[in-house]
């Protein structure tokens, strides 16, 4: 990728090197959408358990499924979701939502202590 002389340095092929620029910028960015993703899996694990454990077990509730409306929304469409659902409803309307944005904020946190100028 580099070649050299005795007295100077000269990248020979700037396309791999712009390449290996793209693939480490992808790597790094997947890298922050994953953590970004984990962080809402985190979140909804905590809604879950806070569920099961303030509500259904405080209470001895037996209810595994929801109703999902509207609020104050009479006669609107309602969607009957399994607890076992629950949690990917959660997820993917998280994710939906703010998975954009959630990276964007890391990235730039990111930018700030390398402290770049991009």
């Amino acid at each position: 990728m580099f070649s050299s002389t005795k007295h100077s340095h000269t990248y020979s092929n700037n396309i791999n090197f712009n390449n290996y620029k793209m693939k480490t910028t992808n790597a790094i960015e997947a890298a922050l959408r994953e953590k970004a993703n984990n962080e809402i899996d985190q979140l909804v694990d905590k809604i879950i358990h806070e569920i099961k454990i303030n509500i259904r077990a405080k209470y001895r509730s037996n209810a595994y499924s929801y109703y999902l409306k509207a609020s104050g929304a009479d006669g609107a469409d309602s969607v009957y979701v399994k607890e076992t659902y629950l949690k990917s409803v959660l997820t993917r309307a998280l994710r939906d939502q703010h998975i954009d944005r959630m990276v964007q904020a890391k990235s730039d946190e990111l930018i700030n202590k390398l402290n770049l100028d991009i």
